[in-house]
């Protein structure tokens, strides 16, 4: 599709530009005032102009933009209508729509696009359904054309097993290969990895790397490296215990919606020195199991029967035990058994 030029005042970074639609395909002209493809193909302008609303954050009218480029089939303006219609930017939301437009980017040759297919079949949203083999077959293309994310994403897919067979020394591969390029959901997943197989020898490691992953991610779209990172100081991993951080990165971790920050301040908030908070111990464990969180449910149950918080609803209680024991927590089972056993003497 010929090559692009991207000048420096371009509201899209060259770097952005070159993962886009390959590096080889794209170079810098700081003397060029636009965005043009070399060859001037029709629905450069276009796109340009969708360009300059999404950074002016006019977002109907860089929808609006881009669809008249996407007649032209260009591949940077149908992947910008992925995402914007992905996220109800600027139009309605629409996940099947955005699938539509990030394959017909992907066809044309962006890579960025293969990694965001990828991200919505291995989890499904919407109205798209979860489907591994199409999520694994972008992540694939996207990780071969050099993309870290997809490296770190068909990493953590592989060594995990998830909805495919685990291929463990590929996996770990991958995610060393982004770990080098800074991506933070890979450098977490290794340090996870590292504590699983080698305990407490790899503490100050795996602290230091966990570390690293908060450094390098965006708390509210990655909330897991603050999460260990506060275990960490927690349990003294690696480091002196150190509650006062623990809580504070718990806490950041809760507001991005991290469901075992939540219920991990929760129990600090039950287990604190002076006595229970209960106020305090509610409000996490309410936010973890409407998550389906097992522990949070299990305690959050518990604590609802008992009436040791100071709120008594005994039926809730059991549901909540219930749908822990669903979830696999064997405590909440065994609770429920001799419950059961109690009621009948």
């Amino acid at each position: 599709a010929g090559n692009w030029i991207v000048s420096a005042n371009s509201p899209i970074p060259l770097s952005v530009c070159a993962v886009v639609l390959a590096p080889q395909v794209v170079t810098a002209n700081p003397s060029d005032l636009s965005l043009y493809q070399a060859q001037r193909q029709l629905g450069d302008a276009s796109c340009y102009d969708g360009l300059r609303a999404l950074r002016d954050k006019r977002f109907a009218a860089a929808v609006a933009s881009f669809k008249v480029a996407a007649k032209e089939q260009h591949p940077m303006a149908l992947f910008q209508l992925g995402w914007l219609t992905e996220a109800g930017e600027g139009c309605s939301r629409d996940v099947v729509a955005a699938v539509d437009y990030y394959e017909a980017a992907a066809a044309l040759g962006s890579i960025v696009a293969r990694q965001n297919l990828g991200s919505i079949f291995c989890v499904g949203v919407g109205a798209v359904p979860r489907d591994m083999p199409r999520a694994v077959r972008n992540f694939e293309i996207a990780a071969k054309a050099g993309l870290t994310s997809a490296m770190s994403s068909l990493g953590r897919i592989l060594w995990h097993g998830t909805g495919v067979a685990r291929e463990v020394e590929r996996g770990q591969d991958l995610l060393r290969r982004a770990a080098v390029e800074g991506d933070a959901h890979a450098i977490n997943t290794l340090a996870v990895i590292c504590d699983q197989e080698a305990g407490s020898a790899a503490h100050a490691k795996t602290f230091e790397m966990y570390r690293a992953a908060v450094r390098l991610s965006h708390i509210n779209e990655n909330p897991l490296p603050a999460c260990n990172l506060a275990t960490c100081y927690l349990e003294g991993k690696g480091v002196s215990k150190n509650l006062r951080m623990a809580r504070r990165l718990f806490q950041r971790a809760a507001q991005a919606g991290d469901a075992d920050a939540q219920f991990s301040l929760g129990r600090m908030a039950f287990c604190e020195p002076n006595g229970p908070n209960y106020a305090q111990t509610l409000n996490w464990l309410e936010r973890a199991a409407e998550q389906m969180h097992a522990d949070a449910m299990f305690l959050l149950g518990r604590l609802l029967m008992s009436g040791q918080a100071g709120v008594l609803e005994r039926t809730r209680g059991a549901r909540l035990l219930a749908s822990a024991a669903r979830h696999g927590h064997a405590d909440a089972r065994a609770l429920i058994a001799n419950l059961s056993l109690e009621e009948t003497v």
